[in-house]
């Protein structure tokens, strides 16, 4: 949700994927109407790829389920911490 990417753009931020899986779910998504290939050829072949209106949508279950997972992250570190404490 920030801005059009190119595909290794993508591949650096969404780590430990591979560029077989990564294409295979670009392409899955613009099939799916969630993303745009946009190809651009005025010096040199270059591809990018950006969210549709529709994708926009989904933004706030998205920001949700990361804020969530955030907060899980939080108590679940609190709660080792207070069982190590006690078991010393």
């Amino acid at each position: 949700m920030q801005g059009n990417k190119r595909f290794g753009e993508i591949q650096k931020e969404v780590s430990k994927i591979t560029a077989k899986v990564l294409s295979h779910e670009l392409k899955e998504m613009e099939l799916n109407g969630f993303v745009n290939r946009k190809i651009y050829t005025e010096d040199s072949l270059r591809i990018q790829y950006e969210l549709t209106d529709y994708s926009m949508s989904v933004k706030p279950v998205i920001l949700s389920l990361r804020d969530f997972g955030i907060e899980h992250r939080k108590k679940i570190q609190e709660e080792r911490g207070r069982k190590s404490l006690e078991t010393k």
